[in-house]
């Protein structure tokens, strides 16, 4: 980023207030107000959906779409499946199997 010396931003200071070419937020809202510029929640969604565009409450929706497709549950659930699944035992049980091996 290139650094502008003090004295050419006072000169680009001066310059903004004489001829107004700096944007206020007055200016701005001016703007919105004559041209109807407004942000209406259910246009931008209904536009997301139609285009495929990312909106975050348009995915939680698919997410939730998807959990119920596949009949996924809970964390937990998913992790009791894995242990099942890969023959995993609980703490309780891994502790009573060594002590009954090194058992003397």
């Amino acid at each position: 980023m290139k650094t502008i010396p003090t004295e050419e931003q006072e000169k680009m200071n001066s310059r903004m207030e004489r001829f107004g070419t700096g944007i206020s937020k007055t200016k701005l809202q001016e703007r919105a107000k004559r041209f109807g510029v407004g942000i209406d929640k259910e246009k931008l969604h209904e536009r997301a959906e139609r285009f495929g565009l990312y909106d975050p409450e348009i995915e939680s929706k698919k997410k939730k779409e998807r959990m119920e497709r596949f009949n996924s549950g809970s964390y937990e659930d998913k992790i009791a499946q894995r242990a099942e699944r890969f023959g995993f035992n609980d703490e309780k049980n891994k502790v009573k199997q060594r002590i009954e091996r090194f058992k003397k």
